[in-house]
């Protein structure tokens, strides 16, 4: 009985871990770069910054107020690019319906 209760307690720590392991690994990646924009002028800035930044793949595009771009942002070729909210409200510009 003892047997089965060590081997069933062995089971589930090793399912666990399965599990749990790539769950706190993808939890922890490195969110890149962060740009703190108030208007069209500085997102148009910072996404130039992040084009010309050969060395980081990611980058985080932190909108502080609301942006209205004349065009809808598409990306940045090569690149993750993540658009949020500073949590004050603010909206996110429109988007293409292009695939990525």
């Amino acid at each position: 009985m003892k047997g089965k209760l060590k081997a069933l307690t062995l089971c589930t720590v090793a399912a666990l871990a399965l599990f749990l392991l790539p769950a706190y690994a993808f939890a922890t990646q490195q969110e890149g770069t962060v740009y703190s924009v108030g208007n069209a002028t500085e997102f148009a800035d910072a996404t130039k910054k992040i084009a010309a930044n050969a060395a980081e793949e990611n980058a985080v595009i932190e909108l502080t107020a609301d942006v209205t771009l004349t065009d809808a942002f598409t990306g940045v070729e090569g690149k993750h690019v993540t658009v949020r909210s500073s949590g004050d409200g603010s909206t996110p510009p429109p988007f293409s319906d292009a695939n990525f």
